[in-house]
């Protein structure tokens, strides 16, 4: 029998072979996911950037980083985030939108579901990250019906319909600029990443005019709008760290065990080390900086000395019998390194411990700051147009004449510049605060020449994410989010810039766990999950409002909830198996 190297491709993979094409072609079509007849405006309504873990913290994530931990997000608001990713990531998305509209003297509720979107991480180096996927830009769906009185004329009904939108398929990198035992040494990581985005779409506008008077011909007037071109997106993140960090004290001795010389009584572990050097059979070694550590356990001594092959990373050990407890030695020895994962064996003359607490260390707080960049853009386009004059027979439209046919008129789309901050500060894998802020000159935009009549638009954005623990039951290791968000629109109708809020709510629930062996602990791998398999189901809901009742207009007071499944996989490994 001859051993053989095999690339196997993993199931996530060839599922996504199988339904990214068609989740592309979906695209081509247009999805309503508007029913707001604010999207008659501009370029319809304009989606958020972000994923399902976005929303549940408003939008925000210019600074947001995948921790040294799985699972792993794709974080598109920021490219520059790319370079943090560990695993293959996959990540899905739909939409639910249930709209209650309210004028001064009427009330009706809409809803709509769709697809929201699909988006692929790939890291190509420790480095390095590649993303592509493909998400709604903008969408459009109304239908208004307005009436009005003339003096020459008498009543006149107005009928306004619009579908359709621009859809977005990106692709982009990110990559970190510093070396990699430079970041270590000083807790500073900067990054930066770029997307390519392919804005594609079409927008159908049909307006009627209909005359209470038998004398007078309707109007039809139809426009259709196409744009399809490349615009770019640039961003950049710098992560620092403040705060004591025991891990770099070249004292810490025995594999990861360290006795707290302040407080003689407590042991600290550490559950990830890496031994620099050797002196007189006592291990010198530092955190390395995606180190984790137990919780607070007992430590029981007077173990038989027999030598175990099974004792993992360093010379802790967890008590397979007694999962409270853990065994830390004083003298190991290494045998080898497999993954990163220490296998030792007690020496004849090691010793223990007494009897201490073990104390949890603290682990410093992250800082980090995001910026991105939209440059302004003209996006290559076109248009038809077409108005004719009709009688209506029944519900059958009699054409008299042509007033205007235009048909595939070039046209560029000018797509004004954008500028995002964000800051971030946190623990890993415990806690999280983002806050963003975004600014867009709106006022500049034009289509074939044409102003479009809009005003700049800025939004705030106020998120916050919370995990109990790594381990225990299971709401403990779910991740809580909440946030703010507070967006001036594009939108000046009447001589009022339209003003939307909202509050979101979300969780991330874990769907698989990683795989550890039930007899022995492997410290690492319970508390360091960059090396398994994990995938969530990412739960957000938002409710808020956009728009007033005063000066004719309409409130809009919406509930969203958007469900995403993130999918963590490894891909392109070599397997061996026997013929």
């Amino acid at each position: 029998m001859s051993e053989k190297n095999k690339i196997r491709l993993p199931l996530s993979l060839k599922c996504l072979l199988v339904i990214f094409p068609a989740l592309l072609s979906s695209f081509a079509y247009a999805q309503t996911l508007s029913s707001s007849p604010y999207s008659r405006y501009g370029l319809g309504e304009l989606q958020g950037t972000g994923l399902a873990q976005n929303y549940a913290m408003g939008g925000a994530g210019y600074a947001w980083r995948n921790d040294t931990i799985s699972p792993n997000y794709i974080n598109i608001t920021n490219p520059a985030s790319y370079s943090s990713l560990r695993v293959t990531t996959i990540e899905l998305g739909m939409l639910s939108n249930s709209t209650q509209f309210q004028t001064t003297d009427t009330k009706f509720l809409l809803n709509n579901t769709s697809f929201d979107y699909i988006g692929v991480g790939i890291p190509l180096k420790p480095w390095w990250g590649l993303s592509f996927g493909v998400m709604p830009y903008s969408t459009v769906g109304y239908n208004i019906h307005t009436q009005q009185n003339r003096d020459t004329i008498g009543l006149v009904d107005y009928y306004y319909q619009g579908q359709g939108g621009l859809n977005k398929a990106y692709m982009g990198s990110g990559a970190k600029l510093l070396g990699k035992s430079f970041s270590e040494r000083t807790g500073m990581d900067l990054s930066a990443g770029f997307n390519a985005n392919f804005e594609f779409g079409q927008i159908s506008n049909i307006r009627h005019v209909v005359y209470d008077s038998p004398n007078n011909y309707d109007t039809r007037i139809d426009e259709n709008t196409r744009i399809h071109d490349v615009a770019w997106d640039f961003g950049m993140q710098f992560k620092f760290q403040i705060g004591s960090r025991m891990g770099n004290n070249p004292k810490l001795k025995t594999g990861c065990a360290y006795v707290d010389p302040k407080r003689s009584d407590t042991i600290v572990v550490y559950s990830n080390c890496r031994v620099d050097s050797v002196v007189k059979k006592k291990y010198y070694v530092h955190r390395t900086d995606d180190a984790t550590h137990l919780e607070p356990k007992q430590i029981k001594v007077g173990l038989s000395k027999k030598t175990n092959p099974k004792l993992l990373c360093g010379c802790a050990y967890s008590d397979p019998k007694r999962a409270d407890t853990i065994v830390v030695y004083n003298n190991c020895v290494i045998d080898s390194m497999i993954r990163n994962k220490y296998f030792s064996h007690r020496n004849d003359d090691t010793i223990h411990y007494e009897k201490k607490r073990v104390r949890k260390q603290i682990d410093p707080i992250n800082f980090g700051i995001g910026l991105t960049y939209s440059p302004g853009m003209g996006l290559a386009g076109a248009y038809d147009l077409l108005a004719r004059n009709y009688l209506a027979d029944g519900t059958t439209e009699v054409y008299k004449d042509t007033i205007v046919n235009i048909l595939n008129q070039k046209a560029i789309a000018r797509i004004p510049s954008k500028i995002g901050i964000g800051i971030s500060i946190g623990q890993s894998y415990k806690w999280n605060v983002l806050a963003d802020f975004t600014y867009q000159q709106w006022s500049q935009f034009t289509f074939g020449g044409t102003p479009g009549g809009l005003q700049n638009s800025m939004q705030g954005s106020l998120g916050f994410q919370f995990q109990p623990g790594m381990t225990g039951g299971y709401f403990r290791i779910v991740r809580y989010r909440m946030g703010l968000r507070y967006n001036q629109t594009y939108l000046d109708l009447e001589g009022t810039q339209l003003v939307e809020m909202g509050v979101s709510l979300g969780a991330a629930l874990p769907v698989s766990l990683p795989k550890i062996k039930r007899h022995y602990y492997d410290i690492m791998q319970l508390r360091d999950r960059k090396y398994t398999e994990y995938s969530m189901v990412n739960v957000s809901m938002e409710f808020g409002q956009m728009g007033t009742t005063t000066n004719g207009l309409i409130k809009e007071t919406y509930g969203r909830v958007v469900l995403g499944f993130t999918i963590n996989d490894r891909w392109f490994q070599r397997f061996k198996y026997n013929d």
